[in-house]
């Protein structure tokens, strides 16, 4: 999972750098925090690896964190798997869509990344002088929810 966030970070400083940075309001909303449509799809992919590759078949596991994690070609990924370029993109448009459906109903990838974002605003909080009673009970409660 760090490999994945790394490689976000990487992608949002690379951005910032050329140029890019999106005024988007819902980037504003969130307080800085990168929405779904801000991620690049292999950073996605690879994310939702970490939290569900475990319930790929080996193969699959391997095919994927080759293309998402190394950034290797198809054709790289052919020539070490033994598989021709056909088969590794047949592999990982089935993964992706097993990923896709795994969070879809499961949820843990962006319930975790939720659970981070409010504990870092209880952490902000907690550092004021004089942190705001209700605000803390408010961010405990939502924290609390993502668990029930």
């Amino acid at each position: 999972m760090i490999y994945s966030v790394k490689r976000f970070a990487l992608h949002l400083i690379a951005r910032d750098v050329m140029g890019i940075k999106k005024q988007d309001e819902s980037i504003e909303k969130t307080g800085g925090r990168p929405t779904d449509g801000d991620i690049p799809d292999s950073a996605r992919l690879g994310y939702l690896l970490d939290f569900y590759g475990q319930l790929l078949t080996d193969r699959q596991r391997e095919i994927a964190d080759l293309y998402w994690s190394d950034d290797l070609s198809l054709g790289e990924i052919a020539e070490i798997t033994g598989l021709s370029r056909q088969g590794v993109r047949a592999s990982l448009e089935k993964t992706r869509t097993i990923l896709g459906t795994y969070e879809e109903k499961l949820g843990l990838a962006q319930r975790f990344s939720r659970a981070q974002e409010l504990t870092e605003q209880l952490q902000r909080e907690l550092t004021l002088p004089r942190p705001d009673t209700e605000k803390l009970r408010e961010l405990c409660g939502m924290l609390g929810e993502l668990y029930k």
